[in-house]
């Protein structure tokens, strides 16, 4: 359990006595108390052009949309959050809109529309879904009508290669 070979090993981690693998005491408690969420979160979208999450979230939500169970339970969830990310009219403000979330706010949409446990496994490709559609909403000046399959709305093309 987190590298300790005994119990000593860890109550002295959980006392502030020690930490792991020499993390600061402060970034720990910082983390452990949601304060670094907009950190995190940048690091994971970080880069140039769609984050790689969201291309990887769209391409799944693409394939996924064609069935009509996926669209009716994943994808009320995707459609929930997409709807509240239409509020966002820029690339840059979309970032920005991702980061100043936490990761907790995804399953409270879910849970919203009374798919929190059966959404719970997928909810982070979810919301990474969420976040590229409205992306090629905002790059393309459309919008995807999720009541429907995704593959005759979304060419593949438009989702480009993942490395």
């Amino acid at each position: 359990m987190v590298g300790a070979n005994d119990g000593t090993a860890l109550a002295q981690w959980e006392n502030g006595v020690t930490v792991p693998d020499g993390l600061r005491r402060e970034r720990l408690t910082e983390l452990l108390e949601g304060r670094l969420w907009p950190e995190l979160r940048a690091s994971i979208i970080a880069g140039e052009g769609m984050p790689g999450r969201w291309n990887q979230g769209a391409r799944w939500y693409r394939r996924a949309s064609r069935e009509r169970a996926p669209r009716e339970g994943a994808g009320a969830v995707v459609a929930a959050i997409l709807e509240d990310l239409r509020a966002v009219g820029s690339l840059d403000a979309l970032r920005g809109r991702y980061e100043e979330r936490d990761g907790e706010w995804a399953h409270t949409v879910a849970d919203q529309r009374g798919l929190g446990e059966r959404c719970r496994p997928d909810i982070r490709r979810i919301e990474d879904a969420a976040y590229g559609l409205r992306w090629l909403e905002v790059e393309r000046g459309s919008r995807f009508d999720l009541r429907r399959s995704l593959v005759p709305q979304l060419p593949l093309g438009l989702l480009g290669d993942l490395n």
